[in-house]
């Protein structure tokens, strides 16, 4: 829980210390969601497409999620009706965490969600004994990264109204399409070089890789996967307008540097 704790605590500093407007971070655990999961009668075959669904609760109502469940990924009414109880629970840290250990007794006949509890509970004493536990919201809808979590999750949000607000500094995702990470590795390190300020992401899912760049308003993408590296191009894309262009791979850092500094 050590690296939790501090990059949480981190986090909370530098979104204070920003000043960008009033937040919370949401946090989970994976094993807890697949605990609850099992409770709740999942097939285990079935845990990753039910957190994406789960996941859709900050948008969508729990009717529209359990009819997504039911209807097209073959849950009963009984299992969603089950899930519906828990994801549903959200509060003060400490407080939810001591109801889940009091009432959810079933919680504690699951190893898994056993484990998780009482790692959760060793980082909350810590956020709390830290000072930055009221910027803490515990959250059993929370599902993100399922590709690469496997203990606590957590993001920042804003509260309240909507803000227009870049999450980050980030001009530019790197993709790419599969699970190359030298590739990756690659061309990010070429941007970083040139003063690009870059991140990258590594998928085999286009998708995954545009709710990114969406999700924290990344304006330019560049993509590339087998078909670009074996013609020798990447492709440029303008998140904002939704556009393509395809360049040369020696000329990627002259085409996206003019394409920033036009804009």
């Amino acid at each position: 829980m050590g690296p939790d704790f501090e990059v949480i605590k981190i986090l909370t500093e530098l979104l204070d210390e920003l000043d960008i407007g009033d937040y919370e971070v949401k946090l989970n655990h994976r094993k807890l969601l697949d605990g609850m999961l099992a409770i709740c009668g999942v097939p285990q075959e079935k845990f990753r497409t039910i957190c994406s669904s789960i996941d859709k609760l900050d948008k969508l109502t729990f009717e529209q999620i359990k009819k997504e469940m039911v209807e097209e990924k073959g849950l009963t009414e009984e299992m969603a009706d089950k899930i519906g109880t828990f994801v549903r629970e959200r509060g003060a840290p400490v407080e939810l965490l001591s109801k889940l250990k009091q009432e959810g007794s079933k919680f504690l006949e699951n190893s898994e969600s056993e484990l998780a509890l009482n790692e959760l509970e060793i980082l909350f004493k810590s956020l709390l004994k830290s000072k930055c536990i009221d910027k803490v919201v515990f959250d059993l809808s929370l599902a993100r990264g399922l590709d690469y979590y496997t203990g606590v999750i957590f993001e920042a949000a804003f509260k309240g109204a909507a803000q227009d607000i870049r999450a980050a500094e980030t001009e530019v995702l790197v993709c790419v399409l599969g699970d190359d990470l030298s590739l990756a590795a690659e061309l990010v390190s070429e941007l970083w070089e040139a003063k690009v300020k870059a991140e990258f992401n590594v998928h085999k899912r286009v998708m995954k890789h545009i709710d990114r760049a969406r999700e924290s308003k990344i304006p330019w993408m560049v993509i590339i996967g087998e078909r670009e590296l074996n013609d020798g191009i990447v492709k440029l894309k303008d998140v904002t307008a939704s556009k393509e262009y395809e360049v040369p791979r020696s000329r990627l850092i002259e085409e996206l540097q003019g394409r920033l500094n036009n804009r």
